[in-house]
């Protein structure tokens, strides 16, 4: 009898162990914003792109309830979001790139001289090289937020510009043709319903391999302490 008692102490004891130990240990998680909207006009197309994070940490003893929540698709509110934007020129010259630190836009809209939105507080903003910045009073007098687009942006002419926007459907895609035998493939690669969107963006050149111009994958996955701080700057 006191060797059995001894055990169920030990037993006990180990169990408290791992819970504890389990209790300490921190799962980091990952997941890529992700979506496209390209305007093309004659022979140059700008893609606005998702290219942020959003990270989750979680003690490994909560760990299998988000797993569960994931898998019924409950979300989660991020405890940590890195929000950045990367936009595409692409021309028969070449790709050039710009990545910032994304805004809370709304209304995107292509005009004569460039891209303006709706920014936070209902103010006028325009597209530089340095990200979204509030439009100058001649531009906010000139064009003004009632002139910005509301809706969906796939397959449409606004100003003179072929606008399309990936939807997050299951193998979405859209083509853009463009020079002389150059095409821009956008793509959602996610197969199944309520998959999380997977976005791919390709350059096509007349008997040359594709060259992969964004990638971004929505699925939440677990990272490494190293990863999560080049992601997100935190922890």
């Amino acid at each position: 009898m006191p060797s059995t008692k001894k055990w169920i102490l030990i037993s006990v004891a180990v169990v408290l162990i791992l819970i504890l130990g389990a209790s300490l240990t921190r799962i980091l998680i990952v997941a890529d914003h992700a979506g496209a909207i390209a305007f093309q006009r004659d022979n140059e197309v700008y893609l606005f792109l998702a290219a942020g994070h959003s990270g989750w940490h979680f003690s490994a003893l909560s760990y299998p309830l988000v797993k569960v929540g994931g898998y019924l698709h409950i979300p989660s509110a991020p405890a940590d979001v890195n929000g950045q934007s990367l936009v595409l020129r692409v021309t028969p010259e070449g790709v050039q790139r710009w990545t910032n630190k994304a805004k809370d836009i709304a209304a995107l809209t292509p005009f004569e001289d460039g891209f303006y939105a709706r920014c936070p507080g209902a103010v006028l903003c325009k597209w530089t090289e340095k990200g979204f910045e509030v439009a100058s009073p001649e531009d906010a007098r000139r064009i003004g937020t009632d002139n910005l687009h509301i809706g969906s942006l796939d397959d449409k002419v606004v100003n003179g510009w072929a606008t399309h926007q990936l939807k997050f459907a299951p193998g979405d895609h859209f083509e853009i043709q463009f020079g002389q035998g150059l095409t821009i493939s956008v793509r959602n690669l996610s197969e199944k319903d309520w998959a999380y969107p997977q976005v791919s963006v390709d350059l096509l050149r007349a008997g040359q391999a594709p060259e992969n111009l964004y990638h971004a994958d929505a699925k939440p996955r677990v990272v490494s302490r190293a990863d999560y701080q080049i992601l997100l700057g935190k922890h």
